[in-house]
């Protein structure tokens, strides 16, 4: 397995597209989404045990 970068990854623009995303319907967004392998689909009991944890500020860490 190579560990060089591809050319694909070199020219991508980061941050996102934003008129594309505009572009699309909501069928499309959530298709997209349930296709992305790296997402990770919630239940009712992940919101249950799901709590707010607000950040430290800069001086008390």
């Amino acid at each position: 397995m190579s560990s060089a970068t591809s050319p694909k990854t070199l020219n991508a623009e980061p941050g996102t597209d934003w008129q594309r995303l505009r572009a699309m319907t909501d069928a499309e967004v959530h298709a997209a989404v349930m296709a992305d392998p790296e997402i990770k689909a919630t239940d009712d009991a992940f919101w249950k045990a799901a709590r707010v944890v607000m950040p430290l500020p800069k001086g008390r860490r």
